[in-house]
């Protein structure tokens, strides 16, 4: 059966309790509803104990986890004979430090003579003549993991290991005479002379030779070298690796990152031979027709993000290619990139704001700053933390940053007496105000600097300038002359490169991942792809973003709902409608926190939790305790104002955790939550089906996250990769296919009614391929009247209108005198059937069902033509 046409994706996570058998058993339900294209997370080989796939061990074969190769051949041959494409997420950027990764383990054993040292991002220190690579592991300190026997020596007749609670490192076989005490069994000294490879063969033999003629010996020599700290430590020394306490990583580790995550280390696929060896199973994928498209993570991270993409492009011409892109609110995905468009971020994070009261923005800011005594000038706050995640997870790579720059400065008289201590400093601050994830400037001496970098770098560095006055003017001229002229050495383009894949780490880790947790004002708000401070978006704005949509990526896919996501959309839209009543919400807020008061239990209160608790409740409600617990523990460690991942305060966590149990066993706060929660559902409810409907429509490529086709209460993840009960879903959809938009309406609470919603507009968009494709034109819709601002309106092409209604809550039903202006023609209710020409109320349009599809009657229309001649 011929593979669909690009109509929408929906993701599964795949895992060990949800294998590629698992979700071949899904295929049949995601064909009914209309999904062309199963989105999977990454299937190749991962980490021990993996549950997401990031954590790639080995490129060149499946997941055994996940069900192996066989899995995967008849996972692919479901999805053929359900006519179902798929779109495999991929990982370029990073690889496990797991033992598991084979490649890995041979530069921990070999050092700079591994085949694989050139496939990692590795700074190697040099350390008594030897290339030695940081690794923070250890539970404690290198020397009490010495004292207390933690590092143990695990021998076989083939491998000598050091390991440390179950996590084995091979040692180097030219080291292995150490373990006993050098004292071969026939006087031989251990190899030397010779080239590396035969020297370590003959170590192989040598220790092979002994240990099966006398194993128990060898056995008992190496426990009482294990045993004894200072020879072990003799042995270790001689390693090309170093073990480190794990509190050490952001100054110790010399190998780049994924983030702050010692675990994954980059990978280095800018070069040939890496990129071929780490997607020669991704790619036969691709050749066997397996494979349709590719979401690239964290493109961000590469050395030369459009260089890898113009390489990946060529070796897989016809394969569909999305990138893991974060856009600021006025960044554009780059015109050169070889890609269909992003994974959908940009269009959530425009999406979410619709549902945003903006008018209401000062007023919510002062409850917030009342409440919790917190400040909220946000790009303070994100400079501050970044600033922090930079002095302590990142003080390794600044440093790195620092020499890089020096040697540059010293290599022209000109510049050659500078400040080290200066240059850190400017580096630190032109990272912290840097407004994007990053810039794109090549290593190529003759590559021109795009003007759009430039324009970013010339702007941040007008701030540096003015946040670190202190800095002597000649230390940024240097640094900016290294970002923005070609570069003229190896040290240059090292600097440029390197400063651009930190930046991102910077900016996800103290934005994301801190600064996300730290400012509540409307939690809402804060989503990946967006900005806190963004309450709220003109229609005129999101017109003019789907417009750009339509005529630059018009195959850029559409999320609402994400692995990624701070909270669903479900919770989002519900927790967005506090921006229409910002006086009630007040209220209700001073009233719970005097009712539960009692439930700090006389420690001091951390009024900033407790606002984060109640819009996560008023979110999600209802919700069980157990997942509202481990939520906050996970955003208070996250925002690392009073406990971290890095250095748990159990009292502190404690203190909250007893707040979120007394609160949730109040009789009387749960009435009052849920007397205040009860008008917002519904009004949620269409705001989701509103939401829901833009996707379906816009320019893109429609993205379901799992489960979501329902109402969705989910959380940060993990509580968004809970399993999904596929059974019911599948039960449901066998439902509405004969029911009314009237029905669907009165059975909303159900979840019933979005998945309706959904698989009507699936049907639509393969029915109407020219309106939804490329050339698709998209155009605002005119209206008027005095409620306008609850009105979203448009039309694709000459054939589709959509109507969508905002701000219900507070809209109370009332359109008044609003009117929709709807192009000439006679137009059909695909939802409800209804019949639509000229002006419309907006009430007519949303009789049968919050929101409103219609589709050209072409025989009532030309009828219509005939008459008026």
């Amino acid at each position: 059966m011929r593979t669909a046409e690009w109509v929408a994706t929906y993701r599964l996570q795949l895992h060990a309790e949800f294998t590629l058998a698992h979700a071949a058993e899904v295929l049949p339900y995601l064909a009914a509803l209309g999904i062309s294209h199963v989105y999977l997370s990454p299937v190749l080989q991962a980490a021990s104990g993996s549950t997401h796939g990031y954590d790639v061990a080995d490129p060149s074969r499946v997941s055994d986890a996940l069900g192996g190769e066989a899995a995967w051949e008849h996972f692919c041959a479901a999805t053929r004979r359900h006519g179902l494409g798929v779109l495999l997420d991929i990982v370029p950027n990073h690889m496990t430090t797991d033992p598991a990764n084979p490649w890995w383990s041979d530069v921990l054993e070999h050092g700079p003579h591994s085949r694989f040292a050139r496939f990692f991002d590795l700074d190697p220190e040099e350390d008594g003549g030897r290339r030695v690579l940081h690794l923070c592991e250890l539970g404690c300190r290198y020397g009490e993991a010495l004292r207390r026997g933690e590092l143990g020596i695990e021998v076989s007749e083939e491998r000598i290991h050091v390991v440390h609670h179950g996590r084995r490192r091979p040692l180097n076989p030219l080291t292995w005479h150490l373990l006993t005490d050098g004292d071969w069994h026939d006087g031989r000294p251990p190899p030397r002379a010779g080239a590396y490879a035969d020297a370590v063969e003959e170590a192989r033999a040598l220790w092979r030779e002994r240990f099966s003629t006398d194993p128990e010996g060898v056995e008992a020599r190496v426990r009482a070298t294990a045993v004894e700290p200072a020879a072990l430590h003799r042995v270790l020394e001689r390693q090309f690796f170093r073990l480190h306490w794990w509190k050490l990583e952001g100054e110790r580790i010399n190998y780049r990152r994924f983030f702050d995550i010692g675990g994954l280390v980059g990978a280095r696929v800018e070069d040939d031979v890496v990129f071929h060896a780490a997607h020669e199973r991704v790619l036969r994928m691709v050749r066997e027709g397996q494979v349709q498209g590719l979401r690239i993570d964290h493109p961000d991270g590469l050395r030369d993000p459009v260089g890898y993409l113009r390489k990946l492009r060529a070796a897989a011409p016809g394969v569909g290619i999305w990138v893991e892109k974060i856009l600021d609110a006025s960044e554009h995905l780059p015109r050169d990139w070889p890609v269909e468009g992003t994974v959908g971020y940009d269009f959530l994070s425009k999406a979410n704001r619709l549902w945003m009261a903006e008018h209401h923005a000062d007023t919510l800011t002062s409850i917030y700053a009342d409440f919790t005594g917190h400040p909220t000038n946000f790009p303070a706050l994100v400079r501050e933390r970044k600033h922090a995640v930079l002095d302590t997870s990142f003080s390794g790579d600044l440093e790195r940053l620092v020499r890089l720059a020096t040697r540059c400065a010293e290599s022209d008289w000109s510049t050659a007496d500078v400040s080290r201590r200066q240059l850190a400093r400017a580096i630190a601050v032109l990272t912290t105000v840097l407004p994007v994830y990053r810039t794109y400037v090549t290593s190529g001496s003759d590559d021109t600097i795009a003007t759009e970098d430039l324009r970013i770098l010339h702007a941040a560095f007008d701030e540096a300038r003015a946040q670190a006055p202190e800095v002597d003017a000649g230390v940024f001229d240097l640094l900016h002359t290294l970002l923005t002229k070609p570069a003229t050495s190896d040290d240059a383009r090292e600097f440029t490169a390197r400063w651009q894949q930190l930046a991102p780490a910077v900016m996800a880790k103290g934005v994301e991942d801190t600064s996300f947790y730290l400012y509540d004002r409307l939690v809402s708000c804060n989503e990946v792809g967006a900005q806190p401070t963004q309450l709220g978006i003109p229609t005129e704005r999101f017109h003019e973003f789907c417009h750009h949509l339509q005529t630059r990526w018009p195959r850029t896919l559409l999320a609402t709902s994400t692995h990624d996501n701070k909270r669903s959309e479900d919770v989002r839209t519900r927790i967005s409608i506090l921006s229409e009543i910002p006086s009630k919400w007040a209220a209700a807020v001073r009233a719970w926190s005097a009712m539960n008061e009692p439930a700090w239990q006389g420690r001091a209160p951390d009024r900033h939790a407790e606002y984060l608790l109640y819009q996560t409740l008023v979110g999600a409600w209802p919700i069980g305790a157990d997942r509202v617990d481990a939520y906050m523990v996970k955003a208070c460690r996250e925002a690392k104002a009073h406990t971290s991942w890095h250095e748990p305060d159990e009292t502190y966590e404690s203190s909250v955790r007893g707040f979120v149990a007394a609160v949730l066993a109040s009789g009387g706060f749960v009435r009052a939550l849920e007397s205040f929660v009860e008008p917002l559902v519904a009004a949620g409810r269409v705001n989701s089906l509103a939401q829901t409907t833009i996707k379906l429509t816009a320019p893109g490529i429609p993205d379901f996250y799992q489960g979501t086709e329902l109402w969705d209460s989910s959380l940060v993840d993990p509580d968004n990769r809970r399993p999904v009960d596929f059974a019911q879903r599948t039960r449901l959809l066998t439902d509405p296919a004969t029911m009314d938009a009237r029905r669907m309406r009165d059975m909303i609470g159900s979840g019933i009614a979005k998945l309706w919603l959904i698989r009507r507009l699936l049907q639509l968009r393969p029915a109407l391929p020219t309106a939804f494709g490329a050339a698709g034109e998209y155009l605002p819709l005119a209206s008027s009247g005095s409620k306008v601002a609850h009105l979203l309106a448009f039309r694709r092409a000459d054939e589709i209108v959509v109507a969508v209604p905002r701000f219900v809550l507070s809209l109370e039903g009332d359109w008044s005198d609003t009117l929709l202006h709807l192009p000439p023609g006679s137009w059909r209710g695909w939802l409800d059937g209804g019949t639509f020409r000229g002006v419309t109320s907006p009430a007519a349009l949303f009789a049968e069902f919050p929101v409103s599809v219609l589709v050209r009657d072409e025989a009532a229309t030309a009828e219509e033509g005939g008459r008026s001649r």
